[in-house]
């Protein structure tokens, strides 16, 4: 339930991204203030229909999809639909692996890279942010086991200890040894 909160507020945040940082990222570029190549909207466009699609896609689909997309060369595009795709799956590898791709198209310096560049950061914020909060929720997990196992002892020992109580025999004033009855 929460992942697919966190997908929906990446693809706003996406969106948002591609759709007035574009202006912003030309400005700077007309400035001189930053190198950065603006994204191109087209490509830009696709990319998130393509990230859309992965999101409804069946898990068998999307087996076949990772590997036509492993199959053909990898260009600075492709690389960023397979880490979109990996994006998707909940195995830690196929995380750090799409936070690879991601590093890549962001090293390459490509002429088609430096337009993905925009979206390959958020991508890769996202990722890293999503690796974070998976590793908290392991570590939140253990505790959680940890607690309940140590919850569960002391139970055991409270259970053991009323036991040992309900078992004495209760002395009335008059000095006779009277057993307690038991509830």
């Amino acid at each position: 339930m929460k992942i697919h909160r966190i997908r929906k507020v990446g693809m706003v945040l996406l969106a948002v991204a591609v759709l007035s940082g574009c202006a912003g990222l030309r400005g700077l570029s007309q400035s001189g203030a930053s190198d950065r190549a603006p994204i191109d909207s087209q490509v830009a466009v696709s990319m998130l229909e393509y990230l859309r699609q992965l999101q409804d896609m069946p898990p068998q689909e999307l087996r076949r999809q990772r590997n036509v997309l492993n199959v053909i060369d990898r260009t600075p595009t492709t690389r960023l639909q397979l880490a979109m795709l990996l994006g998707e799956s909940s195995a830690p590898a196929d995380l750090a692996q799409a936070r690879n791709l991601l590093e890549e198209v962001l090293a390459s310096e490509d002429a088609g890279a430096a337009g993905l560049h925009p979206l390959a950061r958020l991508l890769l914020n996202l990722t890293q942010e999503r690796q974070r909060l998976e590793t908290m929720n392991e570590k939140l997990t253990t505790q959680l086991k940890d607690s309940q196992r140590k919850v569960d002892v002391l139970q055991e020992k409270l259970n053991a200890m009323a036991d040992i109580e309900h078992s004495i025999p209760v002395r009335p004033a008059s000095g006779k040894i009277v057993p307690r009855s038991t509830k």
